[in-house]
């Protein structure tokens, strides 16, 4: 499986992918990709209860149910919500991402709650650095920015998952 790696194309679902160069490694195509956008959005919280559903369709059918439910306890909510937000992000949890991609392209400098993994930051792109120029014309400035804004969102998504040796594969 190829991850996204944003270079500035946009992607369409019925389009085949097109690979930077010809022959590069990544695809070309946003980290907001169709696949980020299906695949991780969850739904807002449910207005009476507060939970996380893995969907919109699946809070229309919590919130259509002939008993509606009820407030959940404070100290359940946390670990329900927690589990599905390992999963993807609601859509407001999506505009912080993309708010913390944008700066870190702009000044480099990683967002709260990558706070303590700037070692990790830096041995994972120089990991891979070369495998994201490939045989393009890519710069290993733009690549090494590009890489740090992947490790933003996989750590913004997935805060206690490990984040995979190459965006690559």
């Amino acid at each position: 499986m190829k991850l996204a790696i944003y270079s500035g194309m946009s992607l369409h679902p019925n389009r085949p992918l097109v690979f930077r160069g010809g022959k590069s490694k990544v695809a070309n195509f946003p980290l907001f990709s169709y696949h980020t956008m299906k695949e991780h959005t969850l739904s807002s919280p449910c207005q009476r209860c507060n939970r996380i559903f893995d969907s919109e369709d699946a809070l229309n059918a919590h919130c259509s149910h002939d008993v509606p439910c009820k407030p959940f306890p404070k100290d359940r909510l946390q670990p329900a919500n927690e589990e599905m937000c390992q999963t993807g992000a609601t859509p407001g949890r999506l505009g912080e991402i993309k708010k913390r991609v944008s700066s870190f392209g702009k000044g480099m400098i990683l967002p709260p709650e990558c706070k303590g993994k700037e070692e990790e930051l830096e041995k994972w792109v120089a990991s891979n650095v070369d495998e994201y120029i490939g045989q393009s014309q890519t710069t290993s400035d733009r690549a090494k920015r590009e890489l740090g804004k992947w490790f933003i969102v996989w750590y913004m998504f997935f805060p206690k998952r490990v984040i995979p040796n190459s965006p690559c594969k």
